[in-house]
């Protein structure tokens, strides 16, 4: 095992995949109990605002606009009743005037109000556009509603449905008159699917709005079907040859997450086998009904609640220019799943097997059923990184900022013991909070940079003294840096903490050495980062523990890692090394000593260990007289200050 290896292992808490995003939660109050949203620009002036549907306390119908103060608040302007509770909700300028107006489903016979927008953020009176449910319908569900220009006329118009008969299911389209007013249904019959979901797009790159549709038959499974526009307003349809046979329901949502231009189609379908399951993710990519896999998921145990994974939406939360899919369950939590661009995505990996997949949990209290789809992604802070905002249906609005959160520090730790030390110029601190960062990683860049280490790190920047301190990793909880060697000959630091523009302040203590060792469990304790003196290095533990390792002998030489041991002869180099590895040989000031078992060890070399930014190695000769097991104590110290102890294995 190489020494950059092991220690790599240890100070950087780093994965493989790409990163995912933080989200800092946020309630939004609202006057509405919500059931369903829509981003838009209700006002005119570039800030995305909320409109959203739902109740009041007296169970009437009301759609609330908030208007965004592009700062990642709201003000709510109006409160608009709208009479039954309203449920679904869409945008458009269906009256062709540059302002956006809305639709909104209330009750549960199929009505669908009208609000025409004053271009404001204010809206005329509703209007009803006439919709109702058909009577045959089979399902007390209120059906999809959807909005697009099915006969290619530039008006908008409205897709409702599916609705369920006995035999056959139907969608209708009401054509647009371009004045916020619509014409008689057009109904457009299908195959009979239950519990069925849609979403509407060109899919064929004729200029007319098409309809998507999925839905459980109970002769062949999870259907999954396209029904194109025709200039009459009528659908065509077409059934995909793939069928779904463990399906609990399915999903939808439609964007181009290939970047070809061309729409398509994301489902999800929930398999319980093996359990506790997975989430399968599928595409019909290109505006085609032919399938593609696009990834997997495994659920843990703790989100059997998935059976019910209720909204899904895309968009680039992790800025890296790819479209990312957004899943939310029924108790809240939001699954995040990264795009590579191509078509597939990859979310967490299950290590531990029962770790939770959902990387956020937005506090609902209990379970909620969304049939709306209401998930939405966009920049309410205009900082170029798109937040979420979502419902949790008749409870409440989350908003999550993507990289939001403020800094706090909870502790300043020696990198190698975790115990709480003065700082030391040249040495390795890890800072413990909050809000830190709003990515994990040792490089955001992709790149090496001329110096060790970065020194701005997904938004998150240190200072000690006014010297800017290295990064060697970031994330919102920790991060480790190198404290500047232009901070020796003080006695007491000032470390600057900035994130998104937020300074904290702490005033540290300096000291010239207080010595850490470094571990294999990274905790401070336990098994030592020791390497014995021979070819190759072997860890100095008991055999088998790790790869190569055996327990040293007396007389063989012992390599500690730590960090914490001061000031060092520089030579005939004047410039402080802050952020830059040492070559050989630069020796602490200060010769420690190193007990093992209790027994003075001959220190051969105390100094910066070459290759490593601020770490230190302290070389040993094992004593003739040193202990014998597989857990013997190590201890390192400076004048007035001891390390933490750590074992190793003699023989």
């Amino acid at each position: 095992m190489t020494l950059r290896f092991l220690l790599a292992a240890i100070l950087c808490v780093c994965a493989s995949y790409a990163q995912m995003p933080t989200l800092d939660l946020k309630t939004i109050a609202t006057k509405t109990t919500p059931e369903s949203l829509v981003v838009g620009d209700f006002n005119g002036d570039g800030k995305p605002d909320l409109a959203v549907s739902g109740h009041d306390s007296a169970g009437n119908g009301t759609v609330e606009i908030l208007l965004g103060n592009g700062d990642g608040t709201f003000r709510t302007v109006s409160v608009i009743a709208v009479g039954a509770p309203a449920s679904r909700i869409a945008k458009a300028d269906f009256n062709q005037d540059g302002k956006l107006d809305l639709a909104v489903s209330v009750g549960n016979n199929g009505q669908v109000m009208v609000l025409l927008g004053k271009g404001d953020g204010t809206f005329q009176t509703p209007l009803d556009s006439g919709a109702s449910t058909p009577s045959a319908q089979l399902s007390a569900l209120i059906p999809g509603m959807a909005v697009g220009d099915v006969n290619g006329d530039g008006k908008p118009d409205l897709v409702l449905g599916p609705y369920t008969f006995t035999s056959t299911s139907s969608v209708a389209v009401m054509l647009g008159n371009g004045d916020g007013t619509f014409r008689t249904p057009v109904n457009s019959s299908l195959d009979r699917v239950d519990n069925p979901k849609s979403v509407a797009a060109d899919l064929n790159g004729d200029g007319r709005a098409d309809v998507f549709i999925t839905g459980w038959s109970t002769d062949k499974g999870q259907r999954y079907g396209q029904l194109l526009g025709n200039a009459d307003g009528s659908l065509t349809p077409a059934w995909s040859s793939y069928t779904y046979q463990f399906s609990f329901g399915s999903i939808l949502t439609v964007h181009d997450v290939n970047g070809n231009g061309k729409p398509d189609v994301l489902a999800i379908d929930f398999l319980d086998y093996p359990f506790p399951g997975k989430l399968d993710f599928r595409g019909f990519l290109d505006g085609s009904l032919s399938e593609t896999d696009l990834a997997s998921q495994e659920i843990p145990e703790d989100s059997s609640a998935g059976l019910g994974y209720v909204s899904m939406t895309a968009g680039d939360v992790n800025g890296d220019g790819k479209t990312d899919l957004l899943v939310t369950d029924p108790l809240g939590n939001l699954l995040i799943m990264l795009g590579d661009g191509l078509g597939t995505f990859q979310g967490l990996p299950q290590y531990p097997p029962a770790s939770p997949s959902p990387t956020i949990y937005t506090g609902a209290s209990s379970q909620y059923t969304d049939h709306w789809g209401s998930i939405a992604t966009a920049d309410f802070r205009g900082v170029g990184k798109q937040d979420v905002v979502m419902v949790l249906a008749a409870q409440s609005v989350s908003l999550l900022l993507n990289g939001g959160a403020d800094p706090v520090v909870s502790s300043l730790n020696n990198a190698a013991s975790l115990a709480v030390t003065p700082v030391v110029p040249g040495s390795l601190m890890t800072v413990f909070g909050s809000g830190l960062a709003y990515g994990s990683g040792t490089s955001q860049t992709g790149s090496t940079p001329i110096y060790a280490a970065e020194t701005t790190l997904f938004g998150l920047t240190m200072q000690v003294n006014g010297v800017d301190a290295p990064l060697l990793y970031a994330s919102p909880t920790q991060a480790n840096i190198q404290i500047p060697w232009e901070a020796a000959g003080t006695t007491q630091a000032t470390l600057l903490i900035t994130r998104n523009g937020v300074t904290r302040t702490m005033t540290v203590p300096l000291a010239k050495a207080a010595p850490g060792l470094f571990t294999m469990t990274g905790t401070g304790t336990g098994q030592a980062a020791a390497l014995i003196v021979t070819t190759p290095p072997a860890i100095a533990a008991p055999t088998g523990s790790y790869s190569g390792s055996r327990p040293i002998h007396a007389g063989e030489y012992l390599s500690l890692y730590g960090t914490g041991f001061g000031a060092v002869n520089w030579g005939p180099f004047t410039m402080p090394y802050t952020n830059l590895t040492a070559s050989c040989c630069f020796s602490t000031l200060t010769v420690p000593t190193v007990t093992v078992g209790g027994v003075p060890a001959t220190l051969q070399f105390s100094g910066l260990a070459p290759g490593l930014l601020g770490v230190y190695q302290a070389n040993i000769l094992i004593p003739a007289n040193a202990p014998t097991g597989s857990a013997v104590p190590v201890v390192l110290s400076f004048p007035g200050a001891a390390s933490n102890t750590v074992t190793i294995a003699i023989q």
